[in-house]
């Protein structure tokens, strides 16, 4: 199974110039690693769509959060981050297309509703301290291409008694951590 994978690995970016998938990429390894693939994904998506929502798994320890990166650059909005539920995952389209894409920002510390069925989210601005050790596509991208940091906001949402992680009574399990 391993050699098969290589094999195709090797055979799809035989043909395909580095600088066009990712940066800092030569090529000079047989076979890319996987953080590899991952950041030339990153990079694709990035050049064709102009924004790109990564998904980080949790450990264990630290529930797994999504974050969008090429918002604040191309629509002047703050990035949007999800920690906890990632099959929120769709919300971030629907963000961006019903949002962002039609120059409404997002404001922190506002309730909306609609946007997970019968329950309001807020978005809270990320501190200035999570910024660099969580998002590193993100810092990389930004520092790489533009002289201007990216403002980053996070979706807050309540657990299913309508409670929101700073409220008494709210469910710890259900796995979302405040960046």
């Amino acid at each position: 199974y391993r050699i098969r994978w290589l094999e195709f690995r090797r055979v799809l970016f035989r043909s395909r110039k580095c600088e066009e998938y990712a940066l800092n990429c030569d090529m000079k390894c047989d076979i890319c690693s996987v953080s590899t693939m991952i950041e030339m994904k990153f990079y694709q998506d990035m050049k064709d769509w102009g924004w790109n929502v990564m998904f980080v798994n949790g450990d264990g320890q630290q529930p797994a959060f999504i974050y969008t990166t090429g918002l604040y650059f191309k629509f002047k909005h703050p990035e949007i981050v999800i920690s906890g539920n990632t099959n929120l995952a769709s919300i971030v389209y629907y963000l961006v297309h019903e949002y962002v894409q039609k120059g409404q920002n997002l404001i922190p510390n506002k309730s909306y509703s609609n946007i997970i069925l019968k329950y309001d989210v807020i978005f809270r601005e990320v501190k200035q301290t999570e910024k660099s050790s969580k998002f590193y596509l993100l810092w990389k991208y930004y520092r790489t291409h533009y002289s201007e940091d990216p403002k980053i906001i996070q979706l807050v949402f309540p657990d299913l008694s309508g409670k929101f992680p700073n409220e008494k009574g709210y469910n710890k399990n259900f796995g979302q951590e405040i960046f």
